[in-house]
């Protein structure tokens, strides 16, 4: 009877704590590096990161007969480190508000990493990401959620892409929240679980 009964609440327990994100060792933490992978972008339903930039060099070479025009730098040293900014200022704010403190950077000396794997970018300036945490120096990925795709306003593609990407920071700063809460809901369960397993020994 002993066993029996021990068995069903280590059966019970372990139910409770299926399916974790595991997010919760973040909790410990005060940044979470991010790095961003344009490696599987599709721009336009049609090309790559680089083809893209090609095509906006030979549209603005043409257009303003300005040889020397290189997109390439303003994409790499001015662009996506403002849309980048925007996503992580954004996220931030919104751990913020439910009472987080994590703060996400791009700091490869911090434990855990955030890839933001960038998969589209339509002419709306929709964005669409997936999102993988792991600890930093491994593949280990201990979490992984995809972010809900959204476009921005505003009078040109480039502040459109800005706002984009604001509103993907707010989902995906909502997103860990969400999971950790979570987590420490069911780390409360598992808590639970082993005190009454441990009464059901002390009984017999």
């Amino acid at each position: 009877m002993k066993k029996l009964l021990l068995l069903l609440v280590a059966m019970i327990a372990t139910v409770g704590c299926a399916n974790a994100h595991e997010l919760i060792v973040l909790k410990d933490y005060h940044t979470l590096n991010v790095e961003f992978d344009y490696s599987q972008v599709v721009v336009f339903g049609k090309m790559s990161e680089q083809e893209f930039i090609q095509q906006v060099n030979i549209e603005e070479r043409i257009g303003q007969s300005n040889y020397d025009y290189d997109f390439e730098k303003i994409w790499n040293e001015s662009l996506k480190p403002m849309y980048h900014g925007k996503m992580m200022s954004a996220a931030n704010h919104a751990l913020k508000k439910k009472k987080y403190d994590l703060v996400l950077a791009e700091d490869s000396t911090a434990d855990y990493t955030m890839r933001v794997i960038v998969t589209e970018i339509h002419d709306d300036a929709t964005v669409k990401c997936e999102c993988q945490v792991y600890k930093t120096g491994t593949h280990d990925i201990i979490s992984q959620f995809k972010v809900n795709p959204h476009h921005g306003d505003g009078d040109t593609f480039t502040m459109k892409l800005v706002d984009g990407w604001r509103n993907t920071g707010e989902d995906i700063g909502n997103a860990i929240a969400k999971r950790m809460k979570e987590e420490k809901s069911k780390d409360n369960e598992k808590g639970f679980f082993k005190k009454a397993a441990k009464k059901v020994k002390d009984i017999f």
